[in-house]
């Protein structure tokens, strides 16, 4: 299950060569992960725990460019989490065009305290539909290595299936 986010491109988030630059991508994943933890029930039960979600690692696949004035949605999802990490999947769509794919691993934070995404994501209300990894089967080195079989999988341009 994912939450769509529409968004439109302004000529002040064009860089030099005149399509979305590179910082927006992660400041509208920003955006679209809060807002998407608030639809799956995440973000309420963070609030409550004064727990707040910290980007840990990112790793972005660039498709096709955004250009100036075109609207595209951001499709987010939690891909797997397990009792340290949570993980999460950016789709930049344009129309029907797969733009680009940015992961995120990150963590819940209390202070200086990690918490476990266990308390989280497990104890939200949808939680059945987020896929929980087994501990020790990713990587703890980031999203490159944990999910290079995804990344593979972003050859294809055209989206299929949202």
């Amino acid at each position: 299950m994912g939450v769509l986010h529409g968004f439109g491109v302004w000529p002040f988030d064009c860089d030099i060569n005149f399509h979305l630059t590179n910082a927006r991508y992660f400041a509208l994943c920003d955006l679209s992960r809060i807002y998407y933890m608030g639809q799956v029930g995440v973000l309420l039960n963070m609030i409550k725990r004064k727990w707040l979600p910290v980007a840990q690692a990112q790793e972005i696949t660039y498709l096709k460019p955004i250009k100036p004035f075109q609207r595209f949605e951001v499709l987010t999802r939690f891909s797997y989490w397990d009792n340290k990490y949570w993980y999460t999947e950016h789709k930049f769509i344009a129309g029907d065009l797969l733009c680009a794919v940015l992961q995120v691993r990150g963590v819940f934070v209390h202070g200086k305290k990690v918490g476990s995404s266990l308390d989280q994501v497990g104890k939200c209300p949808r939680h059945k539909r987020i896929n929980r990894v087994p501990q020790g089967t990713l990587s703890s080195r980031g999203p490159s290595l944990a999910c290079r079989r995804f990344t593979l999988s972003c050859s294809a341009i055209h989206l299929e299936g949202r």
